[in-house]
């Protein structure tokens, strides 16, 4: 029986030449991704630079249409900035209030 770390190397380098023959390209950027991508030590990253996106943001629904590949690094950025937009918004609710309270 083979080992799981030999499955998952396998898996890791048929999804290589899946990236490699279709050009795929991350979802934020629009950088070609690189089969190297998957390989955190060949790439020469601390961690694997690629990861999948949800459309939706539902991680339960992990149907095909609803996956996209990106960097690491433009997914983080991608949820940092809604985060910031939606602390903005409870801000700016929050002065409203202030404000409409004042003004009574």
């Amino acid at each position: 029986m083979a080992s799981m770390y030999a499955k998952s190397e396998r898996l890791k380098y048929f999804c290589k030449l899946l990236l490699d023959k279709y050009r795929v390209r991350c979802n934020f950027c629009g950088e070609i991704l690189d089969g190297l991508d998957l390989y955190a030590k060949k790439s020469g990253k601390s961690r694997d630079d690629m990861t999948v996106h949800h459309l939706d943001e539902n991680r339960d629904n992990n149907h095909p249409d609803n996956l996209v590949f990106s960097h690491r690094k433009c997914h983080l950025r991608f949820h940092r900035q809604k985060e910031k937009r939606a602390r903005e918004v409870r801000y700016n609710i929050l002065m409203a209030e202030i404000y409409a309270d004042e003004g009574k």
